[in-house]
């Protein structure tokens, strides 16, 4: 009984650090979008259609930015972890109580 309360625990760690990954993903992308913003206006070289947006606005929806690669991949993975949540998060509950009952049983004697 004490193997799958452990199994259900790992479980939600993974699972709430997989979700608690995807938002510091997304949050830091934000900032950064954000950062470059406030740096273009102080410099006066934001795009005239960006001078009337709101910078510090909560939803920045609908900009359009170019990002790297490696960005990309990153908010690629961030989106799948949110987006698809339903796929993987099973697998971890089965992968944890699967493992915790092989490792409860008894070893196969001769």
């Amino acid at each position: 009984m004490i193997r799958y309360l452990a199994a259900a625990s790992i479980a939600a760690l993974i699972i709430a650090g997989c979700f608690g990954f995807s938002r510091h993903i997304h949050r830091s992308f934000v900032e950064r979008v954000r950062q470059s913003m406030r740096a273009a206006k102080a410099d006066g070289t934001l795009p005239k259609e960006l001078e009337g947006v709101d910078i510090e606005a909560e939803n920045l929806e609908g900009l359009e930015v170019r990002v790297s690669e490696s960005e990309e991949r990153w908010l690629t993975l961030a989106w799948a972890i949110e987006g698809r949540w339903f796929l993987w998060v099973p697998v971890v509950i089965a992968a944890a109580f699967g493992i915790a009952h092989l490792m409860g049983r008894p070893a196969h004697q001769p």
